[in-house]
């Protein structure tokens, strides 16, 4: 399994940034491969409460798509839990 903690950038389908601390995980199960975490925003939880989607932008200017199946997620944690699509960017 590999991990990154740190600086990510959220791009939203209508071109919005949203800064957060993203905290993810990639695992191996025999020829399968998953990644997913959880992103925290570093202002303004509002911009992306209804997020279903989206694109994930490492510091290093890997990016990777994303889902977000439960946007109740947030609630009393105020992270975004995602699951990660194709390849993960770390």
């Amino acid at each position: 399994m590999s991990v990154y903690n740190g600086q990510a950038v959220i791009l939203t389908e209508d071109d919005m940034e949203v800064p957060v601390s993203a905290s993810l995980h990639h695992d191996r199960s025999g020829l399968r491969t998953a990644w997913s975490g959880t992103l925290t925003p570093a202002d303004d939880l509002q911009q992306v409460l209804n997020l279903t989607k989206g694109r994930l932008r490492l510091p290093d200017g890997r990016e990777a798509d994303f889902l977000r199946p439960n946007t109740s997620d947030w609630v009393g944690t105020n992270r975004l839990t995602i699951i990660g699509q194709n390849d993960a960017p770390f």
